[in-house]
């Protein structure tokens, strides 16, 4: 039983299960379908205190060594859902402008040593910077449910109701083989993310660009990919005036959520801002 007080604030009272091993969680994964699932907590946590959320049990997957690797398999990344987000700086920044951007923009030491990859993907919300990063590194996820195991594309898998499921694994494209960057306009001291974007650079089998644009707020409130500003890098190369077409293309496609922190002309137009900067940045460290 998780204690009920934290400080002066009451809770209610929580049953935390701890699976041994992963076939246990999908178990209590299908014995208690309204118990959510955590390793970090930053979000699931702070719904409780924020009484956003009133769960009685928690599944706490923290301690799965099968969730835990971080490995090179050919030109993929292999990780478990329960890496950390300072695991993930750490081992790619010296080899990732994208990864290094994303460890120094971060909002708190205390938030980056306890939330998981896992946890910000399941979210699904442009809050959450590495999604963006995943994305233009073609990311694919292992995803375990009660019946089966299988994959999606992590594009997909944000369109996409997913039922009730375990991330297991996710790969994506090795950043020390990806030319990507990314960055954000954040609201004051909180660093809550205005608009983000995301982009990466390489060359195909047949020297062709190969390119990947993401944004936050593609969708609503929802990150996701770009492809008609991508299409049109690969078309139409990364000269000055195609670069521009790429911007407003950025600012015609997404439709951004309207809100209290920026209404939505702001995050299309900004958007297109970030995107054609990071593009003109990584042009010149593509090679030829």
């Amino acid at each position: 039983m998780v204690s009920n007080t934290i400080g002066l604030l009451q809770l209610p009272s929580i049953t935390l299960l701890t699976p041994k091993t992963l076939d246990e969680a999908v178990s209590l994964m299908v014995e208690n379908p309204d118990a959510p699932i955590i390793a970090g907590g930053v979000y699931i946590i702070s719904s409780i205190i924020d009484r956003r959320i009133r769960p009685s049990k928690l599944i706490d997957i923290s301690k799965l060594d099968a969730l835990r690797k971080l490995e090179k398999s050919g030109d993929l990344v292999r990780a478990g859902p329960i890496i950390k987000h300072w695991e993930l700086a750490e081992r790619f920044a010296p080899v990732s402008r994208a990864f290094k951007d994303f460890g120094d923009s971060y909002t708190s030491p205390s938030i980056a040593n306890l939330a998981t990859l896992g946890g910000s993907i399941a979210l699904r919300h442009s809050s959450e910077d590495l999604i963006l990063i995943m994305l233009v590194h073609d990311a694919v996820l292992k995803l375990r449910t009660a019946s089966s195991v299988r994959e999606v594309s992590l594009e997909s898998y944000l369109r996409e109701d997913s039922g009730r499921h375990i991330i297991e694994e996710i790969a994506f494209l090795n950043p020390s083989k990806v030319f990507s960057s990314f960055q954000k306009i954040a609201l004051g001291v909180s660093y809550t993310p205005l608009v983000s974007a995301a982009v990466s650079l390489g060359r195909g089998d047949g020297g062709g660009l190969l390119c990947r644009v993401a944004t936050s707020h593609c969708r609503g409130g929802v990150p996701g990919r770009v492809r008609a500003a991508e299409e049109a890098v690969e078309d139409g190369g990364l000269d000055h005036d195609n670069l521009e077409l790429v911007g407003k293309t950025v600012e015609k496609e997404i439709d951004p959520v309207d809100d209290l922190t920026a209404p939505a002309w702001y995050r299309r137009r900004v958007a297109g801002v970030l995107v054609r900067r990071m593009l003109d940045q990584l042009r010149r460290a593509l090679p030829r």
